[in-house]
């Protein structure tokens, strides 16, 4: 949802997501194990119009968003909902391109906050500094 319509505009947003997190181990037997997360992400945006016409639109975007932890699918190594902190915070930027009334998004979303709590990070990882998110997404979709 874009609000706004001057040079510069506020854009909130829920999505539900599904993350796959894989684990390789560094070990003389090691294996790779993939686990997914279901979340609920809250980004708070603003957005510098760089075109916009009838027909298109070109926009910077950049804001905070809040990530809310829901559940961890059943996974072989034992990794559960309680290892992850539930709300998580990054920072995040991109570009968002405007066609019609079709929409993309491409963003680069990079933590602020850890991901996995402190136990989890001895348990499973035994390293000093913690884990953040660092992802690339793109979304598409309709504008109203």
């Amino acid at each position: 949802m874009l609000l706004g319509r001057g040079i510069l505009n506020f854009q909130p947003g829920v999505y539900y997501t599904r993350v796959g997190n894989e684990i390789t181990t560094l070990t003389q037997n090691g294996f790779t194990e993939q686990f997914f997360r279901h979340t609920i992400k809250i980004p708070l945006n603003l957005c510098l119009n760089l075109v916009r016409t009838d027909l298109i639109g070109i926009r910077l975007n950049g804001g905070i968003t809040g990530t809310y932890s829901l559940k961890v699918d059943e996974n072989d190594l034992g990794v559960e909902i309680d290892d992850f902190y539930r709300i998580i915070l990054s920072g995040n930027g991109g570009l968002a391109v405007d066609v019609l009334f079709f929409t993309a998004d491409l963003r680069y979303e990079f933590g602020l906050s850890e991901v996995f709590n402190q136990s989890a990070q001895e348990e499973y990882f035994r390293f000093g500094d913690g884990l953040k998110n660092n992802i690339i997404s793109l979304s598409v979709g309709l504008n109203f």
